[in-house]
């Protein structure tokens, strides 16, 4: 059988001027507005109201300004692993995973790969597009806002 959808993988990898336990807090949808100026959501679902597994939250700004549902779907702090499942209306699922890792006393990494499949026609309009440029100037800012942030 022919699949008539698309799917785009990206990954990035980022560094930290902190060690794992540190950064790893961060990924969190509430915690986020403390480092990333643009960050809005509404958490749906948390027991804690802080990330964790089974977490949901929307957020309208992942993709011109359509909505997502985030569903925490693995959530490892122990070793710094987090997995997102991200769903765009009628666009794409996006499979989203952070893994953090010491790379000193007082450096970390944070590899992201995300796996955009569109869903729709229009979807693979979206995701026929995706390009490893585009998608590293949403992400590459983030190490400045995060480097920012643990410098106070």
């Amino acid at each position: 059988m022919e699949n008539k959808f698309k799917t785009f993988e990206y990954e990035e990898v980022l560094h930290a001027n902190a060690p794992k336990n540190e950064v790893f807090d961060l990924l969190c949808p509430r915690r986020e507005y403390d480092w990333i100026p643009h960050w809005e959501c509404e958490i749906l679902h948390s027991k804690s109201g802080f990330n964790e597994k089974g977490c949901v939250f929307v957020t309208e700004n992942l993709w011109e300004n359509t909505p997502a549902v985030w569903y925490t779907s693995d959530f490892d702090k122990e070793n710094g692993f987090i997995r997102f499942v991200i769903f765009t209306s009628g666009l794409f699922i996006l499979d989203y995973t952070i893994r953090v890792n010491n790379t000193g006393t007082s450096s970390s990494t944070l590899e992201f790969k995300q796996v955009f499949r569109s869903v729709s026609k229009e979807g693979n309009i979206v995701v026929g597009n995706l390009t490893g440029e585009l998608l590293s100037k949403r992400i590459k800012p983030l190490e400045k806002m995060l480097n920012d942030y643990l410098a106070k």
